[in-house]
């Protein structure tokens, strides 16, 4: 549903231990369950720390994913400004795919072709 990615020229002002590509988040929609959850990561040099939030019971999606940005926004902007760091709500930065229309692999082709992912397997680069 969307790529979340704060911008990485910002991550050292956060936090000298900040890794490749800081901060990623995805708003997604189990295919199965229908729910929709956002998952966030912060990479440091010595490894990632994963978050998980779901979406409230009965809550309308689009209701949802609007909390999810809003909300997501308002945690990176007050943290870092808690640390003394100025961001602006630009450095929160969302993208969208187009509807893949139950194919993943169509969704992973368009973040690789916007250079929004570097996709790997262990041991090296695919």
């Amino acid at each position: 549903m969307a790529l979340i990615v704060l911008n990485d020229a910002r991550a050292l002002r956060l936090s000298y231990k900040a890794g490749e590509a800081f901060f990623r988040g995805f708003i997604v929609r189990n295919r199965q369950s229908s729910v929709m959850e956002m998952r966030f990561r912060f990479r440091y040099q010595d490894g990632d720390s994963w978050f998980e939030v779901r979406q409230r019971e009965g809550q309308p999606r689009a209701e949802a994913i609007r909390e999810f940005r809003e909300g997501i926004t308002h945690v990176l902007l007050g943290a870092a400004a808690g640390l003394g760091v100025a961001l602006e709500p630009s450095d929160v930065m969302f993208f969208e795919p187009p509807d893949d229309e139950g194919n993943w692999e169509r969704t992973v082709q368009w973040l690789v072709e916007g250079d929004l992912v570097h996709p790997r397997k262990s041991g090296g680069d695919i």
